[in-house]
């Protein structure tokens, strides 16, 4: 009995802790599975690539903005005080009572850029401040497109009041909401003469229901979240680096919830630091990863040339983001506000072209390009044209780094062919060679840059093309190429010069595709412009398009003669009563042109294969003669030497050493030429020396620098190529024995 019951209570003991350890199981199952879940959810996180994980930030951040966007808080605007973007046509701040204010004129606007598309309420905290023998003036508010009255009232009272509007508004299409403030009469004032409407201190927008974020602020800040995330992960890990663009992103949220116009209209400023921030966070790391080497010690030289190159690029990138962010606001935009009235122009049913104007002065700032561009820039011109010309200027700035990546990816043995299956790794190389490196920190002060975002040209599509153009040939895409070049012809008739360059070497399927692309692209221009548009710049536009002139800003063959012939130094054609040098001046620039083309294509040879040094150079050299002889090319032309210099950079990299071995005066001469010239190219702009006096004599040849750099670059490529065709190609050399070297010098 005893043995019976110790036996039983064993048994009932064992059956008690097996039934206590199921009961933990079954209770622990639940929380096993909810840590496993999160677990779960971070190791797929940590499988993701930098270019995923940057991806689901930025779409974190669309989220996270669209929630910012519907904050009820309204948004002030203190006149007086911080308005300077969101004011027009008002007279300078005066300290008031309580607070500073503006006085209206007639017509004043106020404007609330990127507050989102929807119904909002404004308010106006005004005071009249009139003699009280004078009479209350009628205050009017005018929105929308095109203006209609929305309100109507008369101030009762001088003081100051806040007077909220009945009728709710709405945003344009770009998000932004402007409002005129007309005052009928406006007050004479005695004191200083000024016609003045009522005091203005503060404007009051309040939100009426779900708003949707405004377009461009909305993806220029996803965009700036997605490049600074890139840049955080060339210098830390993925997860802090998903982390960082993440913490951007709620910031930038807050802030807009809070008040967005603190954000809205720097959105391309943003957009362009996050584009600065990867670019020099990626020259760090392919210095680092060229120039310092993996192994446990690292030699004081190696050290100091690392951080001179990081220093100086870190530098350079910061001196042309500054730049670039300090006038991206900048109204300056000459020639992209023709192109910007012609595309408008076109949205109206109208032609972009104005032969009057152009017969009076064909260098007038008249839109006078093929049809094409204007049809193709018409969605830009549907915007505000400050808007237009900020996101045109952020568009070059995109254009210029796809072609100096065109060009770091078609000469890098590493890279694959349009960089299709590049590695981080490969990519970090090609951007750390000489060459590169000297390439992009020339473009990085490269003043034509510079002047061409100001102005609001298109040189940088055209450097893109023509780039695309080379890399299509040296990869053996013939019609490709034709296309391409077809289609910067199209845009800007000079690249039609590279033609002759194809036909030399006998490039038949490339002169096809130029052909067919231009045949293509003009049937595009015919239906963007309309027929009318097209027969115009056929018949009274492109035959004015060959004159040249004496302006400074004329850095040509021509510019150069027509300085010396005549002290006429204005944005006009060259004076007609010259006759006899006008007829002179012709005969040069003819003279000039069959010579510079003759001596390029003469040197270029017709043997090489595509994939040569030699068929680059002279591809290089015709593009450099081409502008030198055009009857006119301002500063912003000169960008599209960077494609020249960037060829004769690669070309001494690879075949430098065998050169200067075998000939060394030559190449040392080629090398001073390119350098000299590329400095004369870069420095500054020709208003450094210029200062609208005309000083005569040797001075005016102070005026020409630029031109004196696009002919040293030219005869340095010459030289080059000269060399060029003294070395037998690589495969031949592999196959065939060594010929004894001969000195050329």
């Amino acid at each position: 009995m005893f043995k019976k019951s110790v036996v039983d209570e064993n048994i009932s003991d064992e059956g008690g802790r097996v039934a206590q350890q199921r009961s933990e199981t079954v209770n622990q199952a639940p929380a096993a599975a909810a840590t496993r879940v999160p677990g779960r959810f971070v190791s797929r996180l940590e499988r993701l690539n930098l270019l995923q994980l940057t991806a689901l930030v930025m779409l974190s951040s669309a989220l996270l903005l669209l929630l910012a966007w519907q904050s009820p808080r309204p948004q002030t605007i203190s006149v007086g005080q911080t308005d300077a973007l969101y004011v027009s046509k008002f007279y300078n701040s005066e300290n008031g009572p309580h607070e500073p204010f503006r006085w209206t004129q007639a017509e004043s606007k106020i404007t609330y850029p990127g507050v989102g598309w929807g119904q909002w309420q404004l308010s106006l905290q005004l005071a009249t401040l009139r003699p009280s023998q004078v009479a209350q003036p009628t205050v009017e508010l005018r929105a929308g497109e095109p203006r209609r009255t929305v309100a109507r009232f008369i101030p009762t009272g001088s003081n100051e009041q806040t007077y909220a509007l009945p009728m709710q508004l709405t945003a344009d299409g770009n998000g932004d909401l402007s409002v005129i403030i007309a005052t009928t009469p406006t007050y004479h004032s005695p004191i200083d003469g000024r016609d003045l409407g009522v005091a203005l201190s503060s404007v009051i927008l309040t939100q009426r229901g779900p708003v949707l974020p405004a377009p461009l602020p909305f993806v220029a800040l996803i965009g700036s979240v997605g490049l600074l995330t890139l840049a955080f992960g060339q210098v830390i890990s993925r997860r802090w680096a998903a982390s960082g663009g993440l913490a951007l992103a709620v910031l930038l949220a807050a802030i807009i919830a809070w008040q967005r116009l603190w954000l809205t209209p720097y959105g391309g400023q943003l957009l362009l630091g996050g584009l600065v921030a990867l670019v020099a966070t990626t020259m760090v790391r392919a210095i680092a990863a060229r120039y310092l080497s993996r192994q446990a010690s690292v030699s004081s030289q190696q050290l100091a040339l690392a951080a001179l190159l990081i220093v100086l690029f870190g530098y350079t990138i910061i001196a042309f983001g500054a730049a670039f962010a300090i006038g991206i606001n900048q109204g300056r935009g000459v020639d992209f506000q023709a192109m910007f009235k012609a595309a408008g122009l076109l949205n109206q049913g109208n032609s972009p072209y104005n032969p009057t104007g152009l017969h009076q002065n064909s260098f007038a700032s008249y839109y006078k390009y093929p049809p094409l561009f204007a049809g193709l820039l018409r969605p830009l011109a549907l915007l505000d044209y400050d808007q237009a010309l900020n996101w045109w200027r952020i568009l070059n700035v995109g254009f210029l780094f796809a072609a100096l990546g065109t060009l770091i990816a078609s000469f890098s043995r590493r890279l694959p062919p349009w960089v299709a299956a590049a590695t981080p790794a490969t990519v970090l190389t090609a951007v750390a060679a000489p060459a590169s490196l000297a390439l992009l920190f020339l473009a990085s002060i490269y003043h034509p840059m510079i002047d061409a975002l100001n102005y609001g040209q298109l040189d940088f599509v055209i450097l893109l093309l023509l780039t695309l153009t080379l890399a299509a040939l040296r990869t053996n895409h013939p019609v490709l190429a034709g296309v391409l070049l077809a289609l910067a012809a199209a845009l800007k008739l000079y690249p039609a010069l590279l033609i002759l360059y194809l036909l030399w070497r006998r490039e038949w399927r490339a002169v096809v595709g130029f052909g067919l692309g231009l045949f293509g692209w003009g049937l595009l221009g015919l239906a963007l412009a309309g027929p009318a548009a097209t027969a115009t710049y056929l018949s009274q536009v492109l035959p004015l398009s060959g004159g040249t002139t004496a302006w400074v800003e004329n850095q040509t063959l021509s510019g150069f003669v027509a300085r010396l012939f005549t002290d006429r130094l204005a944005l006009e054609p060259f004076p007609s009563d010259l006759q006899l040098r006008s007829l002179l001046l012709g005969l040069i620039s003819y003279a000039g042109a069959i010579f510079g083309l003759g001596v390029t294509l003469y040197l270029a040879g017709r043997q090489q294969p595509r994939s040569s040094l030699n068929y680059a150079l002279g591809f290089a050299a015709t593009v450099s003669v081409s502008i030198m002889i055009l009857p006119a090319a301002w500063l912003h032309y000169l960008v599209a030497l960077l494609l020249p210099l960037g060829v004769s950079f690669y070309a001494l990299q690879e075949d430098g050493a065998n050169w200067l071995a075998r000939a060394p005066r030559r190449t040392i001469a080629a090398s001073a030429l390119l350098s000299a010239g590329a400095l004369l190219l870069a420095y500054e702009n020709i208003w450094l020396v210029y200062d609208k006096v005309n000083y005569g004599g040797l001075w005016k040849l102070i005026l020409s620098y630029k031109f004196y750099g696009e002919v040293l670059v030219w005869v340095g490529l010459l030289l080059l190529l000269r060399l060029s065709r003294n070395v037998p190609d690589k495969v031949t050399q592999a196959i065939t024995p060594a010929a004894p070297r001969v000195n050329n010098d």
